[in-house]
């Protein structure tokens, strides 16, 4: 399926492919963990060929991974916001010639004691303190990359931390060393960076759900 990007790079969603499924048992240990995080390196490396012609930047993030752009980055009006990190990705010449990766933060799951029930996941106000790298997700450069895995490109040209341009928030429970739980004496503080962007995200994220919804019924 992929070679066929490469045949014919201005794939529409018109095209049409014919598969045969064969139903069989997976050699895994783990058929559905391991599907599961596996299916998700097919779908960024089909993002990646799908549309290597037509952005010159992709970024690659969860649903549950919020992008937020730095205050340093001088915004020409208003917020910091992606065309912002463009610029300022274009005019420093260290970063525009290397993958950019971001460091995460994690907002953990509240504990049952604190609060009865989230209005969304997003009010989530307690992080890490430190930045988590080996989580990080990158930006890359369309054309520069020939294979990605989940937090990063398999061997790009350059990369690079990026910790003054953007930070991962992510909204899951704290994990180091693979899926293994964060100590017990993990740090963690009141986070406000999402909060300028709050109303605009959920905003957005109510609309993407309407639209999937709306597929699901037709």
């Amino acid at each position: 399926m992929l070679e066929s990007y490469r045949k014919r790079p201005s794939l529409g969603l018109t095209d049409h492919f014919q598969m045969e499924v064969l139903q069989w048992r997976l050699p895994l240990a783990n058929p559905g963990k391991q599907t599961w995080y596996y299916a998700q390196i097919i779908n960024y490396n089909e993002c990646l060929f799908r549309y290597a012609d037509q952005a010159e930047y992709i970024q690659y993030a969860d649903l549950d991974e919020i992008v937020v752009p730095k205050a340093t980055l001088k915004p020409r009006d208003g917020l910091a916001k992606w065309p912002d990190i463009i610029r300022h990705i274009e005019r420093t010449p260290i970063l525009n010639t290397s993958t950019l990766c971001f460091p995460s933060r994690f907002f953990p799951d509240p504990c049952s004691d604190q609060i009865a029930m989230e209005s969304s996941v997003f009010a989530r106000s307690v992080a890490t303190e430190l930045l988590d790298s080996p989580r990080s997700k990158c930006l890359v450069h369309s054309g520069t990359i020939k294979q990605m895995y989940i937090h990063w490109p398999l061997d790009p040209p350059k990369k690079t931390l990026a910790f003054d341009v953007a930070t991962i928030l992510h909204y899951r429970d704290c994990v180091r060393n693979g899926f293994q739980p964060c100590a017990s004496n993990t740090a963690y503080r009141e986070n406000t960076e999402l909060q300028p962007y709050r109303k605009e995200v959920e905003t957005m994220v109510a609309t993407r759900l309407r639209l999937i919804e709306m597929v699901f019924r037709n």
